[in-house]
């Protein structure tokens, strides 16, 4: 059985652990970062333009170091060294992590506003869980998510006002006016003010 001192051995020069000392994006999108060798690994060199690959349809760009109570903390990549050259396979960023249940998976951004960090939860039980302070729909309009946001109650008595609805089968179609005051009255019913 391999263990992972036989692992290191075969491929130790291969791979190795770098931290991002600033990023930038290319005209095609790709993120690219200046690599800083950790403590321990070859010559703890410093890289340049290091190509930073992440998963198929997600990507993130590491955030620049920040210094706190006197040391400097930054994004981690584990490198692959094919050659002269250096490239960032994975990476991590513990200044930012969330914290999970069993068979969850999170969607968060590399960053905070205040106290504030945007989560997209996946959750074992089937919940999409979303923490952020607006959920931007397009270029023109937002939902802002107020603390304590839409609970179940109210999603509840949106679902039963639109299944209780009817159309008149016959007639004239309302008018602007009757609109308004549908909506007037059916936004009051609701308990959502107007």
């Amino acid at each position: 059985m391999l263990g992972w001192s036989d692992v290191e051995r075969a491929f130790g020069g291969l791979f190795d652990f770098a931290r991002v000392r600033s990023s930038r994006l290319t005209s095609g999108n790709s993120v690219l970062a200046t690599l800083r060798g950790t403590e321990g690994s070859e010559g703890n060199e410093e890289a340049p333009d290091c190509e930073v690959w992440g998963v198929a349809g997600l990507q993130s760009r590491p955030k620049a170091p920040t210094a706190s109570g006197g040391q400097t903390r930054s994004a981690e990549v584990l490198i692959l060294r094919p050659g002269d050259e250096l490239v960032g396979v994975a990476s991590r960023d513990l200044r930012f992590q969330v914290s999970v249940i069993e068979g969850e998976v999170a969607v968060h951004a590399l960053g905070r506003d205040g106290a504030t960090q945007a989560v997209i939860r996946l959750q074992p039980s089937g919940v999409v869980k979303i923490e952020a302070t607006q959920v931007l729909l397009d270029a023109s309009s937002f939902v802002r998510v107020e603390p304590g946001g839409f609970s179940a109650a109210i999603w509840e008595k949106v679902r039963d006002a639109f299944n209780a609805h009817t159309h008149a089968s016959a007639g004239a179609p309302p008018d602007a006016a009757s609109i308004a005051t549908m909506a007037t009255a059916g936004s009051s019913k609701l308990g959502v003010p107007t």
